[in-house]
Formats: structure tokens, sequence, C-alpha cells
């Protein structure tokens, strides 16, 4: 592929109805690109807990502790929590959290996508549909 034709491709608008997005999120010491993954929305949210919590390991500790929770992986203070509509929190001042969105589109050398409902949005929905009590 010639460079001029790489260039037009990257101009080009890509879509996606859904996928996983892991970014950073935090009241301060978040990246000016908090933008950490997309990820295909086929994987399980238990493989995306698993990269989440690595990918905390690998930033966060240094090579004693990175060996020790390899070890035991209980004895971190920061493990990845799977929350209601598979929500993935990890992490403290700054946090990753990974969820399901839909919508993306990388247009004009961004990437925007539509986040999901919020838990309590989706709580009241399943509570009016019968399916929870509350």
């Amino acid at each position: 592929m010639s460079g001029d034709t790489a260039a037009r491709r990257m101009k080009e608008i890509h879509t996606a109805k859904s996928a996983w997005v892991v970014t950073w999120v935090g009241a301060s010491g978040v990246p000016a690109d908090p933008l950490v993954a997309v990820m295909n929305y086929r994987r399980t949210s238990e493989s995306v807990r698993d990269f989440v919590e690595q990918f905390y390991i690998v930033g966060a500790y240094d090579s004693r502790a990175k060996l020790l929770f390899a070890k035991r992986s209980k004895d971190n203070p920061f493990r990845a929590h799977l929350h209601a509509f598979e929500r993935i929190i990890c992490g403290s001042g700054p946090f990753l959290y990974a969820r399901r969105v839909t919508d993306l589109r990388y247009a004009n050398n961004q990437l925007t996508w539509s986040e999901p409902r919020s838990t309590d949005e989706l709580r009241k929905e399943l509570i009016d549909l019968g399916f929870l009590r509350e």
C-alpha cells in the first residue's frame, strides 16, 4: 500500500455497532488521551476484566509487586471488579473503566461512541418489566 493510499484510508470514516472500550477515569492523573483499548464486542466480560487488571498492574506496580501478584493474585489491592451490567472497574485515582459501548465512529482523527445507559436506568427498566423486585 502506498503512502498516499494509507493516508487516504486513515481519513476514511470507520464504524462499529458495538465494542468494549477501556478508559482512564478520575479527578486527576488521567492522561490527555484517556482511551486505553477498544476490544471486540464478542470478548467475554471475564477476559476483559483480566485484561484490565493486567494493564493496571503493568503501569502501577514495580517488578517486585508484579512477581508477588503473579504468584498470589488475591494479594493485589486493586483487583478488577465486574459490576452489574458489565461494567469493570480497576484501580484508584485514576482508575480503569471498561464497558460495552455502541455506535463507535472514527472520523477526523477522533473516535466517538455512545455510552451505555446508567445502572439506575437499566435497573428501573428491569423492575418495570417485572424481572427485578425493588
